[in-house]
């Protein structure tokens, strides 16, 4: 009697950290009889799980499992009608990138000789790299007045980033206003963007020049701003004074981090 065709694939055979695939088990009956009590049990490699929502498909009959977030899928008591063909599959996610090479499976069955499928590979690469752009907003401006210096993230992978955050200190000669701040943040996560404490008779103003992001998230393919108001220290030294904001590091979780832009600004 002919053994049934045991196969197993990926795809795609290549994704991102974090990127759900989909591993396949198709099962082919070569024989002229019914197949019953088919059974396989796979463990997945180290770094590779069931994805939160497995999607688990199932057209083999008996009982298929797939855990969220486990490492075991397994089929046991199907059934295949003489000459068809059966698929199981599965959505599966890497937490790192690498190769991961799944190895052979053996498929028994109540009256076939078992079967064994070939092994497969799936490649992990990094998630993308954010952009990560600054810029004062306008570029110049009027001694004494106040310009917003912008920070804009943008998400090009296909998965959520997190974990997102940067600290960005203020050329010398700009603070954050005092008074009447205007702060944005649709990056979630929390914000550090101090006002300036102005001075008085018994001390100095203390000027704030320190604008921080931490945890903050990004769905995919999508775009977030933090924006503040700076001005000049005063008092601000005779116009035209050019302040430039050197590059900034900008960190997640799952992607490398991201340098940006030098921001100028000119007061006249």
């Amino acid at each position: 009697m002919a053994a049934p065709t045991f196969t197993k694939s990926f795809s795609p055979s290549t994704t991102s950290v974090g990127v759900p695939v989909t591993l396949s088990f198709s099962i082919t009956n070569n024989s002229g009889i019914q197949l019953t009590g088919l059974s396989f049990a796979e463990i997945l490699p180290a770094g590779l799980s069931v994805a939160a929502v497995p999607g688990l498909n199932n057209t083999c009959g008996g009982t298929a499992s797939a855990p969220a977030n486990g490492s075991f899928i397994s089929l046991t008591g199907g059934q295949l009608s003489p000459n068809s063909s059966c698929l199981i599959s599965v959505q599966v996610v890497a937490t790192n990138t690498g190769t991961y090479t799944n190895p052979a499976t053996t498929l028994t069955s109540n009256q076939a000789p078992a079967a064994q499928s070939a092994p497969v590979s799936l490649t992990v690469n990094q998630v993308p790299a954010p952009i990560f752009t600054k810029e004062f907003s306008p570029i110049t401006a009027t001694t004494g007045g106040t310009v917003a210096v912008i920070f804009t993230i943008t998400n090009n992978a296909p998965v959520p980033l997190s974990g997102l955050s940067f600290i960005d200190a203020l050329p010398g000669g700009l603070r954050i206003t005092e008074t009447n701040v205007v702060t944005l943040n649709t990056c979630g996560g929390t914000l550090t963007a101090n006002p300036s404490i102005p001075g008085s008779l018994l001390q100095p103003a203390i000027p704030s020049t320190t604008i921080a992001l931490q945890g903050g998230t990004l769905a995919p393919n999508s775009s977030c701003v933090v924006s503040v108001s700076v001005e000049q220290i005063s008092p601000p030294p005779p116009p035209p004074t050019t302040y430039t904001n050197p590059p900034v590091t900008l960190f997640s979780s799952g992607a490398q981090s991201v340098i940006s832009n030098t921001a100028t600004v000119t007061f006249n």
